[in-house]
């Protein structure tokens, strides 16, 4: 492993110790699944981890992420927002739909992570992610969500690597975007143009 990964890695682990415990908002996508390879290293049984289960998002990566937890003996939660539920504008993919969604499911999580008696909330973001880009990024410094990924310091390529290295199949898994960003802007949002869109 080159120094500069090495260092970055121990960053991470030692963020991820000085969190005591958390609720690993884990998609599927290979940010979130090595976050969750290394936390349950650092935090063993003391990490938990939720899969948001929304009819925008790839079914696929919430089973991976299910099933990875289920390999470590962790507890998974798979909060559900079903169609038509939540802030209306997000039904109609407005500009903010990021925002939209994020907030709401992420407020979910962090009352989740209440109920189940963990200190915090943690994401897949890293330090490649912009946030010029990703509406929904502000919502993380709204809600108090921890991205112990980006706090290191690394980036995808530094994922990909280290994911490899830890022999995790998704190393080289290509991204998938929600279904709402290859809908035009505006767009009533219907269950038969998500499935036109899957």
């Amino acid at each position: 492993m080159k120094p500069s990964l090495e260092r970055k890695l121990e960053n991470l682990k030692q963020i991820l110790a000085g969190m005591d415990s958390a609720l690993l908002a884990c998609s599927g996508g290979t940010d979130s699944l090595l976050l969750l390879d290394v936390a349950h290293e650092v935090l063993g049984d003391h990490v938990a981890v939720a899969t948001l289960d929304t009819p925008y998002m790839i079914e696929e990566e919430g089973r991976e992420a299910e099933a990875q937890a289920g390999r470590r003996g962790l507890r998974h939660y798979r909060p559900r927002l079903a169609f038509g539920e939540g802030p209306v504008d997000l039904w109609r993919n407005s500009e903010d739909r990021c925002y939209l969604c994020k907030h709401y499911m992420f407020g979910e999580l962090q009352e989740l992570r209440r109920c189940i008696g963990v200190a915090w909330l943690m994401d897949g973001t890293q330090k490649d992610d912009d946030p010029a880009t990703r509406p929904g990024f502000r919502v993380l410094g709204e809600l108090g969500v921890r991205s112990p990924l980006r706090e290191s310091g690394m980036g995808k390529n530094d994922i990909r690597e280290l994911a490899r290295l830890r022999g995790l199949a998704c190393w080289d898994k290509l991204s998938n975007s929600c279904l709402l960003t290859r809908l035009p802007y505006n767009m009533i949002v219907t269950e038969e143009v998500l499935r036109r869109n899957d």
